[in-house]
């Protein structure tokens, strides 16, 4: 079954129900995009991912992504975005979705320096989501992702951390979030992203 693919600006997706698609059951690139109550279950081959995302303006909000898998060398997230050969994402809004039973990360973001892309990724806004990653150290990781929000959100099972900031994801503001009591700490840092950074005490290292 194939999942939705968006390659254009000024367009919403509602609605929507994918069971097995070819991953990503999702892809979004353009500018004013908006998936929301779309639900994806068991998204098969490639990465292995639930959602990816790529532009600005974008919003992600009340999908349910359920059932991802890590096996035959996978990754697979619940959403992603990267910045190598796709365009760097500015003013994204990940808000009240849920991610379930997810192998990997509920969200992996990685900008431009963590490859080989152009220019910056930033002003994410992840607000209210509800995470259950099963194998990843952490639930959400940004690397190369300036100014993110990270908000309400419920991290639902054990993971060695919730979030982690690496190679420059400057500005984040953590706040609010609800923790698994088997979480050792909630952020991992590390030095360079440090700058303008308002939260919790970090406990260590992404």
């Amino acid at each position: 079954m194939d999942g939705i693919t968006i390659e254009a600006d000024d367009v919403i997706v509602d609605g929507f129900r994918s069971v097995r698609p070819e991953a990503p059951g999702i892809e979004l690139t353009g500018h004013r995009v908006t998936v929301r109550n779309n639900t994806v279950i068991g998204p098969r081959g490639g990465d292995g991912d639930g959602i990816r995302f790529f532009g600005d303006d974008l919003a992600i909000a009340h999908n349910t992504v359920r059932g991802t898998d890590n096996g035959h060398g996978r990754h697979a997230d619940c959403m992603q975005t990267f910045a190598s050969d796709t365009p760097p994402s500015h003013r994204v809004r990940i808000e009240n979705n849920r991610c379930e039973d997810i192998d990997n990360m509920c969200l992996m973001a990685e900008g431009p320096g963590e490859g080989d892309g152009h220019g910056t990724t930033g002003d994410f806004t992840i607000r209210g989501n509800h995470c259950e990653t099963l194998r990843a150290s952490q639930a959400l990781m940004f690397e190369d992702v300036r100014n993110a929000t990270i908000t309400g959100n419920e991290f639902a099972t054990p993971t060695h951390h919730a979030i982690g900031l690496a190679l420059r994801s400057t500005g984040a503001r953590v706040d609010g979030n609800t923790l698994h009591p088997g979480i050792r700490y909630e952020v991992g840092i590390d030095a360079s992203s440090r700058p303008g950074y308002r939260g919790p005490e970090p406990g260590g290292l992404p």
